[in-house]
């Protein structure tokens, strides 16, 4: 089974609002997937290793893209793992 990075990092219940303050509203936005949640992580370990001051000539856009595909890299080892 492959791995799909959209799909929610933290996966709700259907019975369980996500919005507890309004059962009726469900939106896709109410959630991070798995994707925005390992490239957040990977962006939090690559500021606590250099800080912002230490790496200032780097440009912000590149350190995004590096967490995002360091994500996928991540993701798509493990969908390989569980066609193995």
């Amino acid at each position: 089974m492959k791995l799909d990075p959209n799909n929610s990092a933290f996966p709700q219940s259907e019975t369980k609002p996500i919005n507890p303050l309004n059962a009726e509203h469900r939106s896709e936005y109410d959630y991070l997937t798995k994707r925005e949640l390992i490239a957040a992580m990977a962006m939090q370990g690559w500021l606590a290793s250099f800080g912002t001051t230490d790496c200032k000539d780097v440009i912000r856009g590149t350190v995004a893209e590096f967490c995002v595909s360091m994500a996928d890299a991540l993701l798509a080892a493990l969908s390989a793992k569980e066609q193995a």
